[in-house]
């Protein structure tokens, strides 16, 4: 995780399944609640879709707070289809 002027980065690479996404919600609950949090995706491999539904819901709970980069069509689709707006 990467810190610049109140943004905060969780950089993803490699696979994202669901051990992924639990080192993911685990830097993120060491964010303070009202930071920004971007969520890089851009060099992630064989995303799974069980595990973007799981950020999914951590986006829903942090809101605006919370973004993701880097995500493919399919997968920014399930975010929507899961009530995230991007």
């Amino acid at each position: 995780m990467s810190e610049s002027s109140d943004c905060f980065t969780i950089s993803v690479q490699g696979r994202f399944d669901m051990s992924t996404m639990e080192r993911v919600r685990r830097e993120l609950a060491q964010v303070e609640p009202m930071s920004f949090v971007q969520v890089d995706m851009t060099k992630a491999q064989d995303v799974e879709d069980s595990a973007v539904a799981l950020l999914a819901g951590l986006m829903l709970v942090r809101r605006d707070r919370l973004q993701v980069k880097g995500l493919r069509q399919h997968h920014l689709r399930l975010l929507g289809y899961l009530g995230v707006v991007v």
